[in-house]
């Protein structure tokens, strides 16, 4: 009888330890689908945020060629503002899915802001005029975040973004190279559409010429442009290729690329030149 007891307990422990390891791999496969839906989410915050950003600095750039005589070939006017309507509501989302989401998301804020200053405000970290340059940098740093979030890389540290603002600390007017100061005055523009900026040069700064460099930057600057519209319109069509985008912009609606005629045109200049 002892042994039948003996038995029947033991019997009991491993139905119990079944029963245990059971609802813990349960638990484990509940926890386990819970962290893969929310990487999901996560990932496709990142993606919406970037294709925003992406939409955003395209068109930036298309708007920075027509100021200087390059007109886009779609009409602006018409075109353009119902698809900022679209590209801020992509953004909103985006980020509502990173404000969620992220567990960085204060480190991450900073970054935000600066590619919204960039693509958005056209104003880099300098309070200089956003160029492709400044955007890729941004942008990139939203890509590191992306990796943060996926235990890709390490964390950044508590004191990162105050060495970056140190960093790109602005300079002061008088500081500026001669093609930062029409930079300066454009961001100073941006800033405020109304204000009448009043530009008187250095003399002790013979070399310095901004107006010079204004005239110059109607050769140097378009050939950079075009090169990041043909950037963002590749990545734009993966965003829709992948339906982190659902709908089509002026661009992505025309039968040739919107940099080719630009493009081409710019290489003939350069030839004959």
């Amino acid at each position: 009888m002892v042994t039948a007891i003996i038995a029947g307990t033991v019997a009991l422990i491993v139905a119990l330890i079944a029963a245990f390891a059971s609802v813990h791999t349960k638990r484990l496969e509940l926890v386990g689908q819970s962290e893969q839906r929310r990487a999901e989410a996560l990932k496709r915050g990142y993606d919406t945020t970037l294709a925003a950003f992406d939409l955003a600095w395209h068109y930036r750039c298309h708007l920075k060629l027509s100021n200087m005589s390059q007109p886009p070939p779609f009409d602006w006017k018409k075109e353009w503002p119902s698809l900022l309507t679209k590209i801020e509501t992509t953004l909103s989302t985006g980020i509502d899915r990173l404000r969620e989401h992220s567990l960085h998301y204060d480190h991450l804020a900073p970054a935000l802001t600066w590619l919204f200053r960039t693509a958005f405000a056209g104003v880099n970290l300098k309070q200089l005029e956003a160029m492709p340059e400044d955007y890729e940098e941004a942008r990139l740093m939203l890509v590191r975040f992306a990796r943060i979030d996926a235990r890709i890389d390490k964390p950044v540290k508590r004191r990162f973004w105050k060495r970056v603002v140190k960093d790109n600390k602005p300079k002061e007017f008088q500081e500026l190279a001669s093609d930062e100061t029409f930079r300066r005055i454009y961001a100073m523009i941006q800033a405020n559409p109304d204000a009448t900026v009043i530009y008187q040069s250095d003399p002790s700064k013979p070399d310095s010429n901004p107006i010079l460099e204004y005239i110059q930057r109607f050769e140097k600057v378009p050939p950079m442009l075009a090169a990041s519209l043909q950037i963002t319109s590749g990545r734009i069509e993966n965003w829709i290729m992948a339906d982190v985008i659902d709908y089509d912009t002026p661009c992505t609606r025309m039968s040739i690329p919107c940099f080719k005629e630009l493009t081409e045109r710019l290489s003939r200049e350069k030839s004959d030149s």
